[in-house]
Parts: structure tokens; C-alpha cells; sequence
């Protein structure tokens, strides 16, 4: 019978080999697009009247294309990321059943738990080491996706402004993400502070929800004595999905989320919605970012008359 450990490590490597073949498959057709692409800048270029509007049109295409492609990229890196969380449960798995079996023997001594300590350690290591250089390599995908944009820009203004020398690129034979403004696959760690009297419900969901994540284990967050919560959170994308569904999920409650650095409110969940600090209804993709008034001064808008505010309790 197949251990809990040894069950999640083996649904994510067959994730992984699913999201690898969906790679596969995006990469070939953005390299097809890329190809037809640069046959179609190589003849406009030439053309004594060039059409502009049919190039940004072919350029759009492909540029969807290619960012469909570091998408296809990051969802590599993040199920490798999970089958190393899987490997890493299995480690420990093994190591606390060799340290039972040792108790039981009565030979788990200074040094045997010294060693258990260090192997633990090492494994933990071996997860951070591996999410490392995952996450490079999905923001090395972001950064020759934003090139090729660039690149293909140059090549319009080319076509809108010729000059006497041309010169023709290959295209690139990697790609990746999108020249429009997008949040980076990995960001900052993200402290905040949450006040609210449904503090233990949320912080019971934090630790039922982040429990797997080594990241998690190794950053615990914390409850305050006056009651708030300090919550530590690995991205923007956990701490915004993590709110949003608490929101979801206490329609008769609310809380405040508060930049821990500043102490200004960044959004606040009220009747089963998550908004920014401003009253606008926060969306997916939103960031949060502190709205300028401190947590002691902050009112929650009135939903039904947005004229008034109420005192947050």
C-alpha cells in the first residue's frame, strides 16, 4: 500500500509528463508561426509600398502564440517544482521511519538524532536548490519572450521608416512571455498583517492550505497576542488567491489586509468580496499595494449607500 508521500509524488511526475507534452506541442507550432512570420517581414521589407497593418496583425498572432509558449514553460517548471515537494515528503517520510524504528530500539542517540537533523536539512536544502533554478529558468523564458517583442517593434519601425541598409534576423529559436505588462512568475516574498474577528478561522485555513509547502514550513507565519495575524506569504499569486477565496467564503464577515511594511491598507474582504483599499472590487491579476490610510483610520465603504462608511470593529 502506497504511503501519502509516495501517492503525491507520483501524481505529480505523471502532471509533469502531461504539462511536458503540452510544451512540446505550443513550442512546435510557435516556431511554425515564427518561421511564416519572418518569410512575411522578409517580403514586406522588400516590397516598395509595405503594408504595416498586415504585419502588426501577423505580428499579434504570433506574439499570442509565443507567449501561450512560456506559459507552457512555467507550467513545466512549476510541476518539476512539485514532483521536488513530492521527492522531498518522500525524504522525510523515510528519515522519520528510519528515527521510529530506531526509538523502538532504544538506539536513537546524540549523534543518530544529529544526523536525522542533518538529513532533514539536506533534503530541504535539495527542494530550495531545485525551485531555484526552476524559477530562473521560467524568468530566463519571460526575458527572451519581452526580446522577441522587442525585436519584432524594431522590425516595424523598419517597415514604417526604411532606411538604406537592412539587415534580417532569424528568429529566435527560444520564446516566452508577453512585452504587455504581466507579473513575473516568481516574486518577492509578501509579509501582511490581518485584522479581523474571524483571525483564527483564516489562520486555520492558512495552515490547512499551505501545509505541503516546504516553502511554508520553513517561513512559519504567526498569530499576534492583540489578535492579528502576521501571514508571510512565498508570492503575490498565493497571497492573492488565498484572500480572494477567503473572501468567497465568509459573506458575513469581514477583514482588512494591511502592508505589513507600511501599516496602510492594502484591500479588505466584505460580504464575500475581496476589494482594494479604495473600494474597487479587486480581480484576478490585480495587485495589492497600500491605499494610503493607516489601519487605525480605515473604513470599510457601505456597500448598499456608498456615501457612508462604517467603523471596521
Amino acid at each position: 500500500m502506497p504511503t501519502d508521500a509516495e501517492k503525491f509524488l507520483e501524481e505529480a511526475r505523471q502532471n509533469q509528463k502531461r504539462v511536458e507534452q503540452a510544451y512540446e506541442e505550443q513550442m512546435q507550432k510557435s516556431t511554425k508561426d515564427q518561421k511564416k512570420f519572418q518569410t512575411l517581414y522578409e517580403d514586406l521589407i522588400k516590397s516598395q509600398n509595405p503594408d504595416p497593418q498586415k504585419f502588426l496583425s501577423a505580428m499579434e498572432s504570433t506574439e499570442k502564440a509565443a507567449y501561450a509558449t512560456y506559459l507552457a514553460r512555467r507550467d513545466v517548471n512549476e510541476a518539476k517544482a512539485n514532483v521536488a515537494v513530492g521527492e522531498y515528503k518522500k525524504s522525510l517520510e523515510d528519515l522519520d521511519a528510519q528515527k521510529s524504528t530506531l526509538e523502538s530500539q532504544g538506539k536513537f542517540t546524540e549523534d543518530a538524532r544529529k544526523e536525522y537533523e542533518q538529513k532533514r536539512e539536506a533534503a530541504y536544502q535539495k527542494y530550495l536548490d531545485t525551485k531555484k533554478q526552476l524559477d530562473q529558468d521560467s524568468m530566463k523564458g519571460f526575458d527572451e519572450y519581452k526580446q522577441f517583442c522587442k525585436e519584432n517593434r524594431e522590425k516595424y519601425d523598419q517597415l514604417i521608416n526604411p532606411e538604406d541598409d537592412v539587415v534580417l534576423t532569424e528568429p529566435l529559436k527560444t520564446q516566452t512571455e508577453p512585452i504587455v505588462v504581466t507579473p513575473l512568475p516568481s516574486a518577492p516574498k509578501k509579509d501582511v498583517t490581518v485584522a479581523s474577528e474571524l483571525s483564527e478561522a483564516i489562520f486555520n485555513k492558512f495552515q490547512e492550505a499551505f501545509k505541503d509547502d516546504p516553502w511554508y514550513q520553513k517561513n512559519p507565519s504567526k498569530k499576534g497576542e492583540d489578535g492579528k495575524l502576521n501571514l508571510s506569504f512565498k508570492s503575490e499569486e498565493d497571497m492573492n488567491s488565498f484572500f480572494q477565496k477567503m473572501a468567497k467564503e465568509n459573506k458575513d464577515g469581514s477583514f482588512l489586509i494591511v502592508d505589513s511594511k507600511t501599516n496602510q491598507v492594502m484591500a479588505y474582504g466584505n460580504k464575500g468580496q475581496l476589494f482594494h483599499a479604495n473600494g474597487d472590487e479587486f480581480k484576478t491579476g490585480d495587485k495589492m499595494k497600500p491605499g494610503g490610510t493607516a489601519l487605525d483610520s480605515f473604513k470599510i465603504p457601505e456597500q448598499s449607500e456608498p456615501t457612508q462608511t462604517k467603523a471596521l470593529s
